[in-house]
């Protein structure tokens, strides 16, 4: 529960980059058995390192932005579908 509500937090601060990327990293560390179950979570997981990113585009931080970037394409493709 508590990484739902952290990652309801992670989609919806858009306006403080350290704040999002606090509760963003939180979000993904509480859930980080998540992949280990199913593609599918994997793929759900996508939208945590992509608001991720753009926190740590926000905040300068260019190529870690794009490593979460990254992370977040190949998970998305991790199961076909939306």
């Amino acid at each position: 529960m508590t990484a739902s509500l952290m990652a309801s937090a992670c989609q919806k601060d858009r306006n403080n980059g350290q704040r999002k990327l606090r509760v963003c990293t939180i979000s993904l560390t509480a859930g980080a058995w998540m992949p280990l179950v199913s593609a599918r979570e994997r793929a759900r997981n996508s939208i945590l390192h992509l608001e991720r990113g753009i926190a740590l585009w926000q905040l300068g931080r260019k190529t870690e932005a794009q490593a979460a970037f990254q992370q977040a394409y190949r998970n998305a493709q991790a199961t076909p579908g939306p």
